[in-house]
């Protein structure tokens, strides 16, 4: 698609920018933003190719996020830039927008493996709010008789503006929503996030078939530790307990922190006899990491188990099975010089 440099074509694209800037504004994360950015640029500022990079200041580079165009698979598997390198890089190194009609003559470009050497002009400018530089936006077009006018120009600066701003509002929102759903401790997912997954796994399962289970765990010892050692250990043995429960799950899995010394796992695709297994293993495994961060003997786990459906028809029924069924081994470890792990 090309677009007239006349200025009757400029004036067409100011219109399309004015209704096509809310709907990018309105968008909840940061992917939704640069999806909605790159169809709205197609619509008032027509191109071959279009890229954005989000950038990592700390590791000074920009990878693929997003791409559209005919080599939109080269890009996404080979586009990665440090600053400095490439138009991209140039602009993230130096925070100025760029505008090359002749982009394959230009020292600064760079030619992506895999994709040709055409003739094209590029717009590249960098996404930057609040003072930090998010993205790095490159618009291309391809051919001999192809040019980006200065009104073009100035609208894509006034765009990406604008694309930054919602960047930045997309990625504050996304922050404050894993705030809510995230143990501020251990990182682990909170007792609210746990229960709305729980929630949806379940329904599956009925609607769909398959089978789900559910761990409780409870560690023992903490207060001892916090008593002996002081909380700031206690702090230490609950991310111990985190860190195991989640080296030692499988894709699919969740553990959550539901409160205090309390932790939860949901068993995908597992039955009670999985669940079981899984749950001795754990147990064994938080045992011995707590042992070694805490020095104290009897410190560990405590893990009972339930499997949706034959433990309990609904969440409700299925989580009060897997409570009793951790308090039954709580009381075995006490009944024993060495514990059972959990009850069977």
């Amino acid at each position: 698609m090309r677009l007239s440099t006349t200025s009757r074509a400029d004036a067409e694209a100011v219109s399309r920018f004015a209704e096509l800037v809310g709907p990018v504004m309105a968008q909840r994360t940061p992917e939704s933003v640069r999806r909605h950015a790159a169809d709205a640029l197609a619509l008032f500022l027509p191109y071959d190719a279009c890229d954005i990079r989000s950038a990592n200041d700390r590791r000074r580079e920009l990878v693929p996020v997003l791409s559209r165009g005919p080599h939109a698979t080269e890009v996404m598997l080979h586009g990665d830039v440090t600053y400095g390198q490439g138009l991209s890089g140039w602009v993230a190194l130096h925070r100025q927008a760029l505008l090359t009609n002749t982009a394959q003559l230009d020292p600064r470009a760079i030619r992506i493996p895999g994709t040709p050497s055409v003739p094209e002009a590029a717009i590249a400018i960098p996404l930057i709010a609040t003072g930090s530089l998010k993205d790095v936006l490159v618009v291309r077009r391809e051919g001999y008789d192809v040019a980006f006018t200065e009104t073009e120009f100035a609208l894509a600066r006034s765009f990406a503006d604008l694309i930054a701003i919602a960047l930045d509002n997309a990625d504050l929102r996304v922050r404050l929503e894993q705030q809510a759903s995230t143990d501020p401790l251990t990182g682990l997912p909170n007792r609210r996030y746990f229960s709305e997954a729980l929630g949806v796994r379940a329904r599956t399962v009925q609607e769909e078939g398959g089978t789900l289970s559910v761990l409780l765990i409870d560690v023992d010892g903490l207060k001892l530790t916090n008593d002996t050692l002081g909380h700031h250990e206690g702090d230490r043995l609950l991310t111990t307990v985190a860190q195991t429960l989640s080296a030692g799950l499988r894709e699919g899995d969740l553990a959550a922190r539901l409160a205090g010394d309390e932790f939860a796992v949901l068993l995908a695709h597992t039955d009670g006899a999985g669940a079981s297994a899984i749950a001795r293993r754990l147990a064994d495994a938080i045992d011995d990491a707590a042992q070694v961060a805490t020095g104290i003997r009897g410190v560990g786990a405590s893990v009972g188990w339930a499997e949706f459906g034959s433990d309990g028809r609904d969440v409700e029924e299925l989580l009060i099975a897997a409570d009793r069924s951790m308090y039954e081994a709580k009381r075995r470890n006490h009944q024993r010089a060495r514990r059972p792990r959990l009850s069977d």
